[in-house]
């Protein structure tokens, strides 16, 4: 019966991560909300780490169980941000792609896997009796590592609890690698437009037209002073052909060959 009421709320907890990874932009946000929701179905506490672009991780937030702890949590967390030692067992599960189970941990093991004299004193307030590490792969990246402790409850993960964990974390880390190709898309969207908005200044204090040919809409842009150089009002229809017509007749050829080849070659 007790086996039943686990795998119920295991397939609970896998439709309430569906529902909250769905269309997901903010990683950040994504991930705290997934430590949060891991916890207690399977760990008293939760982690979860970024692999970030020079390959280290990053410790992104711990959730405990009891409000009670939660300063703890958060002291760990941080700790772990300045003191790299501390994530040594999850940049092993990262580097290899590989879960890690450990049913039981002894206290000796827990001395071997704290990073210094500070770090295991956070681990043995928070309590450490057995602990399941994922990665989160996508298409092959790892993009992260999932870990769960069960501590202070008498419970104790399994295999079939890893195998529960490791299909949040399959789904998970999907969601992951979209909310972060998200981000970087706006990041370079924000970065397009502030070097736009630089450019405008430049060419406005220097009185210099531009404009711009976008290759996928075939939309034409100029601003005024190049309308101007072309004899234009300044709320003239511009296109392409339109530019053309401006080209010297013996050059207009010539002009249109260079611009196609242009685009064809990228």
């Amino acid at each position: 019966m007790a086996r039943d009421e686990t795998s119920l709320q295991a397939f609970q907890l896998l439709l309430e991560a569906g529902a909250l990874l769905a269309g997901a932009t903010d990683f950040r946000a994504m991930l705290v909300k997934i430590a949060e929701l891991v916890v207690p179905t399977l760990g008293d506490w939760s982690v979860l780490d970024l692999v970030v672009e020079d390959g280290s991780l990053e410790r992104v937030v711990v959730r405990h169980r009891e409000p009670a702890k939660q300063p703890l949590a958060d002291e760990l967390s941080a700790y772990c941000r300045t003191v790299p030692e501390c994530m040594k067992s999850s940049i092993a599960v990262a580097r290899d792609a590989l879960p890690k189970i450990s049913a039981e941990i002894s206290a000796e093991t827990l001395e071997r896997a704290a990073g210094d004299a500070h770090h295991l004193e956070l681990l043995r307030a928070l309590r450490v009796d057995s602990l399941v590490r994922v990665p989160l792969v996508a298409h092959g990246n790892v993009l992260g590592v999932l870990t769960l402790v069960f501590g202070g409850s008498r419970r104790r993960h399994t295999h079939a609890t890893l195998r529960v964990i490791e299909e949040l974390a399959n789904r998970c880390a999907l969601a992951l690698e979209n909310a972060l190709l998200y981000e970087r898309q706006r990041l370079a969207r924000e970065r397009s437009e502030h070097l736009a908005e630089r450019l405008q200044l430049a060419a406005a204090a220097s009185g210099i037209g531009i404009w711009d040919y976008n290759v996928s809409t075939g939309v034409l842009n100029w601003d005024v002073r190049v309308r101007q150089l072309f004899g234009l009002a300044p709320d003239a229809e511009v296109t392409y052909e339109r530019f053309l017509t401006r080209v010297h007749p013996e050059d207009r050829e010539r002009v249109d060959r260079a611009v196609q080849a242009a685009l064809a070659a990228g």
